[in-house]
């Protein structure tokens, strides 16, 4: 499996351990994933924030579009809290409304413990 086939474009990844990703990658090469994160092998950095290691894409596709507002990547960096948000956001602000998707569909059924004075500046800081 080739994954530098897939940098920069948007994926459907499933896991061996059955999950299902959906996101803008950028491809690491084992050099990198061994200085920066401690990973001996080659992976996908999704949506900011996911990495996916080689050894754990069961399938690997190419998408047009995603299929829903928000997925499992985007769950993650929810849950992760605000810190984790703001750096998605930053590394690139396209994120944003995939996020904002997560967390108005989650505070429906649970409340978030998440900081929205703060989450509203970074919105704002974006938007200029």
């Amino acid at each position: 499996m080739d994954l530098k086939k897939y940098d920069e474009k948007l994926v459907r990844v499933k896991t061996d351990y059955n999950e299902v990703f959906e996101g803008y990658c950028v491809y690491n090469d084992r050099e990198y994933n061994e200085f920066e994160f401690g990973i001996n092998e080659e992976s996908l950095f999704l949506q900011g924030y996911i990495i996916i290691k080689k050894s754990e894409i069961e399938e690997i596709s190419i998408i047009k579009e995603y299929s829903s507002p928000y997925g499992l990547a985007e769950e993650i960096i929810v849950e992760d809290g605000i810190d984790i948000i703001e750096d998605v956001v930053e590394y690139d602000e396209t994120f944003l409304s995939r996020i904002l998707n997560c967390i108005k569909e989650k505070e429906k059924k649970q409340k978030l413990n998440i900081d929205y004075e703060r989450l509203n500046k970074i919105i704002k800081r974006i938007e200029k």
